[in-house]
Parts: C-alpha cells; sequence; structure tokens
C-alpha cells in the first residue's frame, strides 16, 4: 500500500529538532536575527506604535539581502507566513530590514544541518 503525504510529513518531521526562536523582537531599527543557514519555518509580526510599518526579511547580515518576506502593515495589523516544509531557505543569516514603522516579530527556523537527509 502506498505512503500518504501525511504519513511521509509525520515521519520527516518527527526526526527534525523544535524550531528555535530567532528572537522576539520590538523592531524600531534594522538588526540581525540569525546567521549561518537554515529554513524558516514560521513567522508572526504585528504592529504596535499605532500606524503604517514596512519591513523586509533579508537573507544576509544587511539590507542588500536577497529579499525572504515584506511587512508592509496598518496601524495595529498583524500576519504572517507559514512556507509549509521544508520551510523558507535562507543561506547567510535573516536580517530584519526596516524601512518604517515599528512591529513585534519571532521567527522560528531550524538550522541547515538538521534539515539535511541522512
Amino acid at each position: 500500500m502506498p505512503v500518504t503525504q501525511a504519513e511521509l510529513m509525520a515521519g520527516f518531521t518527527s526526526d527534525l529538532p523544535s524550531p528555535t526562536n530567532a528572537q522576539a523582537v520590538a523592531a524600531a531599527s534594522s538588526q540581525q536575527l540569525a546567521t549561518g543557514t537554515g529554513y524558516i519555518i514560521s513567522a508572526t509580526w504585528a504592529e504596535t506604535a499605532g500606524a503604517v510599518a514596512l519591513q523586509y526579511l533579508r537573507d544576509g547580515i544587511d539590507s542588500t539581502g536577497e529579499l525572504l518576506a515584506c511587512i508592509g502593515l496598518t496601524a495595529n495589523a498583524g500576519g504572517g507566513i507559514d512556507p509549509g516544509l521544508p520551510g523558507l531557505l535562507f543561506r547567510d543569516g535573516i536580517y530584519l530590514h526596516r524601512v518604517s514603522g515599528t512591529i513585534s516579530l519571532v521567527v522560528w527556523w531550524i538550522p541547515l544541518w538538521y534539515a539535511q537527509p541522512q
């Protein structure tokens, strides 16, 4: 009998560690959230200052890195991403690039060395 996708994914995820909470931040400035290579499993954010906010998650160590996610929020709004397994690949770290506004952000990620097939 063939294996279902749910059974396959259950076996895959049982071999992975719990995702790392890169950090929960109140972001009023650009900052490095993680270093190295891995997969973003999930991220959530909310605008916290009562104004519009525009920030980007980038692959790398500064604002020139490849765009991973755009966070554009109206006052007091929230959102997030759930890219599914294996996640959203980043090669050189996770950098939060602030353009305007203030947000609270939580990013969960798994280092690449955990996600490699054995």
